[in-house]
């Protein structure tokens, strides 16, 4: 399994057609223009493409969780099916409320599993900062 995309952005559409629209992609900073009253509760639209192999474990489900500073704030489950054919998986998501405790690391740690057992990870990470409070540096 082979990973396309990890967008994260404040909205995914599904469009006619089988498209997604998809506004406000986030680099790697979310940056707050002055310090908002704490945990600050956004909308966020994650958007994940995965490309599945031949030699890939048939994926069913996927967990999504969201940590701010190695504490979890939010997760997000769900359970797909695929045939043979299937070559991409399409994984979009709105979390509405996200909440957001302080400034600081919010980490999206993505888990693919095949009948329970996991076969595929990886994570996408977004600074929270004000013009206050520079960004942390990611490790």
């Amino acid at each position: 399994m082979q990973l396309l995309d990890f967008l994260i952005a404040d909205d995914i559409r599904h469009e006619l057609g089988n498209k997604f629209s998809i506004m406000g992609i986030f680099t790697d900073v979310f940056g707050l223009s002055q310090t908002p009253k704490w945990p600050l509760n956004i909308k966020v639209g994650v958007f994940i493409r995965l490309k599945v192999e031949g030699k890939d474990k048939k994926p069913d489900s996927f967990k999504l969780v969201i940590s701010h500073e190695l504490k979890k704030v939010a997760e997000a489950v769900g359970n797909f099916t695929i045939n043979d054919q299937t070559k991409t998986i399409n994984i979009p998501l709105i979390l509405n409320p996200l909440p957001i405790p302080n400034v600081g690391l919010l980490t999206f740690a993505l888990e693919i599993f095949s009948s329970g057992e996991s076969v595929f990870k990886t994570k996408n990470q977004l600074n929270i900062v004000t013009s206050q409070a520079p960004p942390v540096i990611k490790s």
